[in-house]
């Protein structure tokens, strides 16, 4: 559990205090977490058939303002790769 909340969290020390929170002592410790994390074994992901000889690449950024705060406003940013669009009567999706 420790791992999946560094993985998928902001950072290990997060992680830790998580499990602390949840638990109610402290289990582990960052740098534990981060040394079982460099410990592990990658599993690589299996190779996808690209079945067009073109990618596209799409990149947008999206400015959200804060409202009613001081605070500045950040760009969201997203990325989509895709092999192409499909026509669906009149749209393309």
């Amino acid at each position: 559990m420790a791992l999946a909340l560094a993985i998928n969290g902001p950072s290990y020390r997060k992680a830790a205090e998580t499990l602390e929170k949840f638990l109610g002592y402290r289990v582990i410790s960052h740098e534990a977490i981060r040394q079982h994390l460099m410990a592990s074994e990658v599993l690589q992901k299996a190779r996808e058939t690209v079945h067009s000889p073109v990618l596209f690449v799409e990149v947008d950024g999206l400015y959200i303002k804060h409202q009613r705060q001081s605070k500045r406003g950040k760009e969201e940013k997203s990325l989509c790769i895709h092999q192409g669009w499909e026509t669906n009567g009149k749209r393309s999706v």
